[in-house]
């Protein structure tokens, strides 16, 4: 589109307008998504997809190679406890770096998306509040 964003490189999308173009573009390890309508947050690599859901989950874990339509969760399970650690660390990593939970938007008393956002109840409320916003 001709538009110049000085900022581009310190973002985590990239452009993928040279492959519209025909062009090759640098290959990404990871996608990570975000569901902004819920309290859901993925993270996939060509092998792997974990599915992290506030505030109890439940949670996913597929390896996409042995398991490419995903019918074997194995989130919970022993032998997959590193790799869902690890892609728990990088997930928590990306939303670290590049997301502002708190910009714009101050809570209000009985706001339950503070709960679902943060995974706590705002000021006051109690930890077993927070089973309400599943609901």
């Amino acid at each position: 589109m001709g538009l110049n964003n000085p900022e581009a490189d310190k973002l985590p999308g990239k452009s993928f307008a040279p492959l519209l173009k025909g062009e090759k573009i640098e290959r990404r390890d990871n996608v990570v998504v975000f569901d902004e309508y819920g309290p859901v947050r993925m993270i996939r690599t060509e092998q792997w997809k974990y599915v992290h859901r506030y505030v109890y989950g439940p949670h996913e874990l597929y390896n996409l190679k042995e398991d490419p339509c995903e019918t074997k969760n194995l989130s919970g399970q022993s032998e997959a406890e590193g790799m869902l650690e690890e892609l728990k660390s990088k997930l928590d990593g990306f939303f670290m770096r590049y997301a502002e939970p708190h910009a714009g938007w101050e809570p209000r008393a009985g706001d339950r998306r503070r709960t679902a956002i943060l995974g706590r109840p705002e000021r006051g409320g109690k930890r077993g509040d927070e089973a309400e916003v599943m609901s």
